[in-house]
């Protein structure tokens, strides 16, 4: 069972993004694998979208986990630059590094992470983007952050609006995907709401919750996303 809070405000022209998400486990898992920190993007009109990487940007990722057990191991690492020379960067698909950063971005290293039954897992992360439409009309789908189980791949066919993780035949599949992620759409597909939102999406490409996002009106300027 999860329960997820999404709030949106918008400051000083700039979007501040700030997703609160308690996951509540209820089955045990003795050892489980968790990729964390990644961003997807949409294989397709990848142009209109650039992930800051310019040396004042910088993608921190801190986590925290609280057990029943009277200890805690925060892990954390932070990616300050995406370079051809860098060793620490995952790319899966058509992902590549660019001047303007990656289109997707996932640490290299497995987070292992035991979870008992009942326990509660919390994380905090912050990164920054830009979405530039080029004053056209019709552009590209999103992007999102995800959680999803080690060694997880983008699947077949999935570029679009399945935004790399997912296709048309696993999209509304609930029982068979393991997968967490956080939106930032950009065009409205036949299951989304109507107009660009910020999502929390649940093993399914719909959202179970989501706000409106005026990523066209707000084109070039800089999103700043916590997700806690």
């Amino acid at each position: 069972m999860a329960i997820l809070v999404l709030h949106y405000t918008l400051h000083n022209s700039d979007f501040f993004i700030v997703v609160a998400t308690y996951i509540s486990i209820i089955r045990c898992i003795a050892d489980f694998h968790v990729l964390v920190g990644c961003i997807a993007m949409s294989l397709s009109r990848l142009s209109t979208f650039r992930l800051q990487s310019l040396k004042n940007c910088s993608i921190v990722l801190f986590m925290f986990f609280n057990f029943f057990q009277p200890f805690v191991h925060p892990l954390s690492f932070s990616i300050k630059r995406f370079g051809l020379d860098a060793n620490n960067i995952l790319y899966e698909g058509d992902a590549a590094p660019s001047s303007f950063g990656v289109i997707e971005l996932s640490t290299i290293a497995d987070t292992d992470i035991y979870i008992s039954a009942l326990a509660e897992l919390h994380f905090t992360t912050n990164f920054s983007f830009v979405v530039d439409t080029r004053n056209r009309t019709s552009f590209a789908d999103g992007i999102a952050f995800f959680i999803a189980p080690v060694h997880y791949s983008n699947p077949p066919d999935s570029a679009g609006g399945e935004l790399g993780l997912l296709n048309s035949t696993t999209r509304f599949e609930a029982s068979q995907n393991e997968i967490v992620m956080v939106e930032f759409d950009t065009l409205t597909n036949q299951w989304d709401p109507l107009g660009p939102h910020v999502g929390i999406n649940i093993n399914t490409i719909s959202s179970v919750v989501h706000a409106s996002w005026d990523a066209p009106g707000n084109s070039g300027k800089m999103a700043h996303v916590q997700i806690f």
